[in-house]
């Protein structure tokens, strides 16, 4: 079949006019061209961006996750459990990425964090759901000296504010330390975290994380429109292979490279 055109035809610009189902303000008299060129081929992607005057990005270039974190009016109420209304509206990624083998990060159930924030403090929860077969290393509870839970079955939050890193983890029983890296200090920020964990029908288990860092733990007098960047880590060690999941995407969990950026939003 070899199809045939006319000489001439018409070519529309703007949504087609139909006052039956078109809402306004559809129908506006207010389109305008600046220019117009057609090709008598397709053009390939680069062409695209040539003439955009956009550079295309090495294919080996870090792409880094971008997420406006939305204040909220009313603060969550750090217990462990993420049944307060303002996770509903923190934002979130779909699942962290596998550094080892990404093809595999969707394998992982609820494996992913929310942030939201009130102006003074970050709010940082997550979900995660434990396979019924799953050996859990809870670690210490926040009742016994804790010097660090990256041995057990934990997140990590990394932040990085004013050149500094700051190093936050806790793990299931509950313990938590943090630290401003390199330097090691355990009792210079302050900040909240606690966690709960419950048994389904089907015997598998959730884990459920709050915490709560106050912007000025962080040395920040303001948060709104401030950019932060950060990356949220959790390592599973109850499979054959150990799960290093993360938002960076990659092994080394303190690559700033890869760390994804937090905006502070005003609403």
């Amino acid at each position: 079949y070899a199809p045939t055109f006319p000489e001439t035809s018409k070519l529309y610009f703007g949504p087609f006019i139909d006052g039956a189902i078109d809402p306004a303000p559809w129908g506006e008299n207010s389109y305008l061209i600046k220019g117009f060129q057609l090709y008598a081929r397709a053009l390939p992607p680069k062409n695209f961006m040539a003439l955009a005057g956009v550079t295309a990005p090495a294919m080996n270039d870090p792409i880094k996750t971008f997420l406006a974190v939305p204040r909220v009016t009313g603060s969550p109420i750090i217990d462990g459990n993420l049944d307060d209304k303002a996770w509903q509206h923190a934002s979130s990624v779909i699942t962290l990425i596998d550094g080892e083998k990404p093809e595999e990060s969707f394998g992982y159930n609820a494996n992913n964090p929310k942030f939201c924030h009130d102006g003074k403090t970050l709010y940082v929860g997550f979900k995660t759901v434990f396979p019924a077969n799953y050996n859990i290393l809870m670690g210490k509870s926040a009742e016994e000296v804790v010097s660090d839970v990256w041995p057990d079955e934990a997140f990590e939050l990394f932040l990085e504010v004013n050149g500094l890193i700051y190093r936050f983890g806790g793990n299931v029983a509950g313990g938590y330390c943090a630290s401003l890296l390199p330097v090691s200090s355990n009792s210079m920020i302050s900040w909240k975290y606690q966690s709960t964990i419950t048994t389904e029908i089907n015997d598998s288990r959730i884990w459920q994380g709050e915490m709560a860092i106050p912007f000025e733990s962080l040395g920040m007098t303001s948060a709104e429109g401030t950019e932060i960047k950060a990356n949220f880590c959790r390592t599973w060690r109850g499979f054959e292979r150990l799960g290093v999941t993360s938002l960076g995407g990659t092994p080394d969990y303190t690559d700033k490279d890869h760390f994804a950026v937090l905006k502070m939003s005003s609403d």
